[in-house]
């Protein structure tokens, strides 16, 4: 009793400090920060996105092995390190005392790798069984596998919510170093096409954003898939550029499941962002529902589709409009109107004709029996209409001197007639 009371006494602390906060909320990367030991492990749970998958659970056990004890982990590729440790994460509440009452001495644990859909058979479960000298054994569940690891410790509880202990090593399944556990990545083309989402997935390949997305899922991608209509409907009149940016934008880096999502306050940057404030969703949650502001449209969240090595794939009930294609003035949402031709001005009825340049082979203006007193200061020398314009000038209008040419006219024929009519009269 004494031994077991030790052994508990370095947890108290931390036991006050969870049991401090929510009933069903915990963070599992501040629990491993407590304790040096671990800090390989815990770094481990953040470089392969586990720490979202725990975190959002309610209900978890962490099977956690000690910075000596995780050198058996070197040198693996990344998202074989996440399958051998999310073996380690068992989906139900035990601390030492339920494990030591197991029925039987013997049972099966499910595991967060069951939740992948890539485990075969036995592989996503542990087997734990309390041996005859009391020692509590794990390893996998598989046929022929051992029981390798053994619990040393409790390192952290929150009844009944999460508890943290330590084992004594890494559990490997059988076969695992033969090369035979290699996991393939998610094809996430045949994922969408088997999903419901073509068009979406059509769109990924003409336009060349799937390889974007496929290099992004080896260290975690979210991505939004809306149904053919909406999809096809929105890219009707896009160039190819406006195409690929629609395309990211309908995806985040990172691993970002649904219980996760809910607690993300800042932007998300999407893939068509590159790394600068553009083309960023805000975060709507609203109790166990999750929607997508866009700034020009709020596109809600419908269901997770696939939740798997670091992908998840969400169905979303309209295609996400981007504001910097979308949003009032840009082409092509609201194209600006193209103005009119400006027209050329009809010429003023009433406006005084400039005067027509000087010939150069002219020695004076030609003389005008109609042309007023140069002297007047009024009105301005009369062009000459025998004068060459330039082809394109439109003829003046009439102006004041043709008024004043009209009169003389008249008193010329007046003359002309009363001459006439004296001369008649001294020949009778």
């Amino acid at each position: 009793m004494n031994i077991r009371s030790a052994m508990y006494r370095p947890t108290l602390s931390l036991f006050f400090l969870l049991l401090a906060s929510s009933a069903s909320s915990f963070d599992i990367n501040s629990i491993l920060s407590q304790f040096s030991d671990f800090s390989v492990f815990n770094g481990y749970l953040s470089q392969t996105n586990l720490v979202f998958a725990i975190n959002s659970r309610s209900t978890i056990t962490i099977l956690a092995v000690s910075n000596d004890g995780m050198s058996a982990l070197s040198g693996l590729p990344l998202d074989a390190i996440q399958r051998v440790l999310s073996l380690h994460v068992i989906l139900d509440y035990y601390d030492e005392q339920k494990l030591h009452h197991l029925s039987h001495k013997t049972t099966h644990l499910t595991t967060l790798f069951q939740t992948t859909g890539t485990a075969t058979g036995e592989e996503g479960f542990l087997n734990v069984t309390v041996l005859s000298s009391g020692t509590i054994a794990f390893g996998s569940a598989m046929q022929g596998a051992s029981l390798s690891a053994n619990l040393v410790k409790s390192i952290a509880s929150q009844p009944y919510d999460v508890s943290v202990l330590q084992i004594s090593s890494v559990i490997f399944p059988p076969g695992f170093n033969d090369g035979s556990s290699s996991i393939p990545p998610v094809n996430i083309t045949s994922a969408l096409v088997n999903s419901g989402f073509r068009a979406f997935a059509e769109l990924l390949q003409s336009t060349g954003a799937i390889q974007t997305f496929q290099n992004s899922a080896k260290s975690g991608v979210t991505i939004f898939a809306p149904k053919d209509q909406a999809i096809t409907k929105l890219t009707t009149n896009l160039t190819s550029d406006q195409k690929v940016s629609l395309a990211l934008y309908h995806a985040v880096a990172g691993y970002l499941p649904s219980q996760y999502l809910k607690k993300v306050a800042a932007p998300l940057g999407t893939l068509a962002s590159n790394g600068n404030s553009n083309f960023q969703l805000k975060v709507q949650p609203n109790g166990e529902n999750v929607a997508l502001d866009t700034g020009v449209n709020t596109v809600s969240i419908v269901k997770t589709v696939l939740d798997q090595q670091q992908v998840v794939l969400y169905s979303i009930d309209n295609a996400l409009k981007a504001p910097e294609i979308f949003s009032p003035g840009t082409h092509l949402a609201f194209p600006p109107l193209t103005p009119p031709a400006a027209a050329t001005p009809s010429p003023d009825p009433f406006a005084v004709s400039p005067p027509a340049p000087p010939s150069d082979d002219a020695e004076s203006p030609a003389p005008s029996d109609i042309a007023p007193d140069a002297s007047s200061p009024a009105d301005g020398p009369v062009a000459d209409a025998s004068a060459s314009a330039p082809a394109a000038e439109v003829p003046p209008p009439s102006s004041l001197n043709d008024k004043e040419k009209d009169t003389s006219s008249a008193a010329r024929l007046a003359y002309s007639f009363c001459l006439g009519v004296t001369l008649g009269m001294l020949y009778l």
